[in-house]
């Protein structure tokens, strides 16, 4: 083989490796250093909306065993209206939905938006358009608790007259609604507050998972 050609690859070897990792460490500019920008970032399970009626104990004696349960729930999900002001402008009005076709699965959501550094006046807003509905999975203070799904087992009590009540599948319906409770976006959140913005800084709007809205600086 020539020499000469395997020096010359060696040292064209060297420089495509030498650029690659130039360019792999190169600041891209998304936007100019004196701007500033908002972003919203956040994933969450929208809230299951149920419109449940008891069942009679002859429409549960009526059916298999392990179909039986005390209470019947037409399900769909909620869908949220999101704006986004500064100094009272709106930035963004969209509706927010979760994914899937029945919008049941967790809802992603992602905005980039443009703010002029200063003293501004920051809110973002993002509310239950169900207003109408009632909610069993709503979340709520630790220890309150609401008349219509306190406890499972009493709404089988009411309702299994004459029929046995499978006691272990009661609890597990229970523990699945809690568990829905704590995962579902709270219906209404607001996050209104003044800030300074420094140029070049993007300024993080999250949600806690607690029903909050959180500002990361």
């Amino acid at each position: 083989m020539n020499i000469s050609r395997v020096v010359l690859a060696l040292v064209i070897t060297a420089i495509t490796g030498a650029g690659i990792a130039v360019g792999a460490t190169a600041g891209v500019p998304w936007y100019a250093a004196e701007e500033a920008a908002l972003r919203l970032s956040w994933s969450a399970r929208p809230e299951r909306l149920e419109r449940c009626r008891e069942l009679s104990a002859a429409e549960i004696a009526a059916r298999p065993v392990h179909m039986r349960q005390a209470v019947e729930c037409e399900v769909h999900f909620a869908t949220y209206d999101l704006m986004v002001e500064v100094d009272g402008v709106v930035l963004d009005r969209s509706l927010v939905r979760g994914g899937g076709l029945r919008n049941d699965r967790p809802l992603y959501l992602l905005r980039h938006l443009p703010v002029t550094p200063g003293a501004r006046r920051i809110r973002v807003e993002m509310h239950r358009r169900e207003e109408g509905e009632s909610s069993k999975s709503e979340p709520r203070e630790a220890g309150e608790e609401r008349e219509d799904d306190t406890d499972s087992a009493g709404v089988a009590e009411r309702t299994l007259r004459g029929v046995p009540a499978d006691t272990g599948r009661l609890a597990r319906e229970r523990e699945t609604r809690r568990q829905r409770q704590l995962a579902a976006l709270a219906p209404h959140l607001v996050l209104d507050t003044i800030v300074s913005v420094k140029p070049g800084r993007v300024l993080l709007v999250t949600y806690d998972g607690r029903g909050h809205f959180v500002l990361v600086r």
